[in-house]
């Protein structure tokens, strides 16, 4: 298949420019057809002219030129795996891309599709070099450091943490540091190290002995610092260590070991401090993420207190000072004063240090700055408030169209019901005439053609009927006007109305009481005649041979009758599917049952929504060629005292 040479390079234009990466079109000779404006971007102003040997040349792949040889190259060359790497634009700028060629035989074009990666090989490389200076770092560090897991156990270890413990890194992998802690030591630092390590403390500092290979005892100075996972559960436990000197506990290697630790292991998130047992601070951390401006020494004792947000200070002043009174941990947030001059939200948090008395002996707490999740929670908030307003609004218009809706439904069902009396009136008319036309002398084509009117008519009568009962149903227009009734005669009367029909179709008919005694109950006699005569009518039509059953029960309680009335045919009955629809309006089991018996498919519609205007309902059970049953159940006042059921 060609190409037209200029009508197809604008619609291959204007449809590569719908990729937001750079697309370009060569033909099999190796010329640019298309490209898109991305593809210009990157390349710059002569992209449009550029041949596939010269694009390939400069990504670093080389491919003989000729028309089949391009083609079948790439096509094989470049089928299962796609080109990466820094290309160099003519505007001098750099960007990694990974390049993908696709060769199209019916439009003889070959395809390459640039994704720009840079941004990813840039974060990729700053990784990799963070983790070889963290590798170097770690490695090489002046102090001791190491990773033990929760129970203990060294993991990795430095070669400073190696030389003053006197162990090999294999050798520590097989310890705990309770294995190299003087036992003296132990105790005093168990609590603290079981709240680090369940995770209510973040970090600890911990002088003591520990016990080298060759069994001397070595004074160090060690930080412990949990490290959580991505769900902020404890994961394992960085340990810093330095030498404490016998003769000076604060030398020049402890100090060593804080500023290490201060400047490179502390995140840069949290601002960890130590208070007195009566609340003043007498340590915190330098590089934690609240930037005061203000430096350690001043924001000691009782200097920070000069950072709290003025609305927050007494508040602040109470909760810590709670807490201190009480030893309980402590928990608080409020604002504090950062180097811009704004006030940003901080979390502050720590809990008491006790000897083996149960005092008091410091407390350790740490201060994280929580501005980003404040104002992520109030964008949060007020987006909720914004989607409940557009809620509100949506229910609001939902609510209108409901009304227009019902309101519409109303006028539709009172044209209905109008409509239904100004078509009965004349229909009665033409009734009335081919009944009397019936009574005379006529020839036998003659009498026949009245009987057709007059059965046509009956049964124009019948929908319209029908038509009008669902138009006053839905409309609301159906009032109740409940008289003693003896049911077990009135369901009697039903079947004998229809005995001639069923005479015709050869099916037996039949009521059946198995109440104890006729019950005379307060119902509307004329809707539950037109009920009953809806669903035997259905059930003679709907069966062509065998018979139609209709058998009353119920229970008396009090002075009520619970009546459970069923219609029981041998009918063709109805298909499982089709059973959840039957009581729709317009609806029957499927349309071979309109052409074969027709009806409108609004009696059983009609009839449930009566049952259910009179407190019952109406349910069905069929079983396909065997039969359907129709079963009433609704409370009906009885009109006479209690009499007995079986």
């Amino acid at each position: 298949m060609t190409l037209d040479p200029i009508t197809s390079q604008d619609q291959l234009t204007r449809v590569l420019n719908l990729n937001a990466g750079a697309v370009v079109a060569f033909a099999f000779d190796g010329s640019c057809f298309a490209s898109n404006s991305a593809w210009n971007v990157l390349l710059g102003p002569e992209a449009s002219t550029t041949s596939l040997q010269t694009f390939l040349a400069e990504i670093g792949e080389e491919l003989p030129s000729g028309s089949s040889t391009l083609a079948k190259l790439c096509r094989h060359t470049y089928r299962n795996r796609s080109i990466e790497g820094w290309l160099t634009n003519r505007s001098g700028g750099r960007r990694w891309i990974r390049w993908t060629i696709t060769v199209d035989e019916e439009f003889r074009l070959i395809f390459i599709v640039g994704a720009d990666e840079t941004n990813t090989k840039l974060a990729q490389i700053r990784e990799e070099s963070e983790r070889s200076y963290f590798e170097s770092l770690y490695a090489n560090a002046a102090v001791g450091v190491s990773h033990m897991d929760l129970k203990g156990h060294f993991l990795r270890a430095n070669d400073g943490f190696c030389r003053l413990v006197g162990y090999a890194a294999d050798e520590l992998r097989n310890l705990t540091y309770i294995d190299i802690t003087h036992p003296d030591d132990l105790a005093a630092d168990s609590a603290r190290v079981h709240l680090l390590i369940s995770g209510e403390l973040d970090r600890i500092s911990i002088e003591n002995r520990y016990i080298r290979q060759d069994g001397e005892p070595v004074p160090v100075h060690v930080n412990f610092t949990l490290i959580r996972d991505e769900q902020f559960a404890p994961k394992m436990i960085l340990c810093t260590l330095g030498e404490i000197n016998s003769k000076s506990p604060r030398s020049d290697s402890l100090k060593k070991t804080e500023e290490y630790y201060r400047t490179w292991i502390d995140p840069n998130d949290r601002t960890y401090w130590t208070a007195s047992p009566s609340g003043s601070i007498l340590d915190l951390s330098d590089n934690g993420g609240l930037a005061t401006g203000v430096g350690r020494i001043g924001l000691v004792r009782e200097g920070w207190r000069d950072l709290v947000h003025p609305e927050d200070q007494e508040r602040v002043s109470h909760e810590w000072s709670a807490a201190v009174s009480a030893g309980l941990q402590y928990l608080c947030e409020y604002r504090v004063r950062v180097l811009t001059g704004m006030y940003h939200w901080v979390r502050s948090q720590a809990v008491p240090s006790r000897d083996t008395s149960g005092e008091v002996m410091c407390w350790y707490g740490c201060t994280d700055d929580i501005q980003i999740q404040k104002i992520t929670e109030d964008q949060l908030l007020k987006i909720v408030e914004e989607r409940s307003r557009d809620l509100q609004r949506a229910n609001e218009a939902l609510m209108e169209a409901r009304d227009a809706a019902l309101e519409a439904s109303i006028s539709k069902s009172q044209f209905l019901a109008n409509i239904s009396h100004e078509i009965r009136t004349p229909m009665n008319g033409v009734i009335g005439i081919a009944s009397i036309l019936r009574e005379q002398p006529l020839d036998v084509k003659s009498k026949g053609l009245v009987e057709l009117i007059c059965q046509s008519g009956e049964s124009l009568i019948k929908i319209i009927d029908d038509i009008l009962d669902f138009s006053k149903i839905e409309a609301g227009r159906v009032t109740l006007e409940p008289v003693p009734t003896d049911v077990v005669s009135l369901v009697s009367d039903v079947i004998a109305l229809f005995q001639g029909h069923g005479r015709l179709k050869n099916l037996v008919l039949s009521a059946e009481s198995r109440l104890c005694h006729v019950q005379t109950v307060m119902v509307d006699s004329f809707r539950l005649r037109q009920v009953l005569t809806n669903l035997v009518g259905n059930s003679i039509k709907f069966t062509p041979e065998g018979g139609v059953t209709a058998i009353v029960a119920g229970e008396i309680s009090g002075s009520v009758l619970h009546l459970d009335l069923r219609i029981l045919d041998t009918g063709v009955g109805i298909p499982p599917d089709r059973l959840p629809f039957v009581f729709d309006s317009f609806t029957q089991a499927d349309q071979s049952i309109h052409r074969e018996y027709g009806g409108t498919g609004l009696g059983l519609a009609i009839s449930k929504n009566l049952v259910e205007l009179m407190g019952g309902t109406l349910t069905v059970e069929s079983d396909l060629g065997k039969g359907t049953t129709m079963r009433i159940q609704m409370p009906l006042e009885l009109a006479e005292p209690n009499r007995c059921l079986n």
